[in-house]
Formats: C-alpha cells, structure tokens, sequence
C-alpha cells in the first residue's frame, strides 16, 4: 500500500487534530503541569533526563545507527540496565562503522 493511501486509511480512524498532533509532552493534552513529563508512551522518563530536552530531539539529526547508539548512551542510568544498554550502543556503532565501510568499498570500485 503507498503512503498517502496508507495515510488515509489511519486518517479514517483518527480525527484530523488527533492525526498531527505534534504537541510537545508535559502539556496539558497529556494531564500535566507544563515542564513535568506524566507520559509514558509520548515522553517515557528514561527519554527526558536531560533538563529542557529529550532524547528525541537529539538523535532525529543522526542516521539510523548513530541515533540509536545515543539514545541508548542517553538513557543508559535511567532505565535499569546500564551495561546492556551500552552494550546495544556499541552494537549500533559497530553496524555503522560496517556499513560506512561498505559504502566506502562500493564508491571505490571502478
């Protein structure tokens, strides 16, 4: 199925406002005071540990690799399981680093 019908189709389920709703988390829409994340689906707490900003924010400016590697560096003391998310960030790097490789190699050849 392509986008725009793929698109539609959800369009039918949600209304217009619920469909691009872009508001920021820890508004009133999600039940709480502004500045305090209450969401565990839009704003999980592991996700905004840093002050004024959320991991989101940051990782969408990198590629697939890189931003997942920083997601799980971000949130890493927060979520119960440090080694293993570090584990998983040094995972995504090692794929980029490959894949940057790969690349490398396929530019080169004549």
């Amino acid at each position: 199925m392509r986008l725009k019908e793929t698109l539609m189709d959800l369009s039918k389920h949600l209304d217009e406002e619920e469909l691009f709703d872009l508001s920021e988390p820890g508004t009133a829409k999600y039940g709480a005071a502004p500045g305090l994340v209450a969401d565990p689906v839009n704003s999980p707490p592991h996700y905004t540990n840093i002050p004024g900003i959320e991991a989101i924010q940051v990782t969408e400016h990198f590629n697939f690799n890189c931003g997942n590697a920083l997601k799980y560096i971000l949130r890493h003391e927060h979520k119960g399981a440090p080694e293993q998310d570090l584990e998983k960030a040094i995972w995504y790097l090692r794929r980029e680093l490959h894949r940057r490789k790969m690349v490398r190699a396929m530019d080169a050849k004549p």
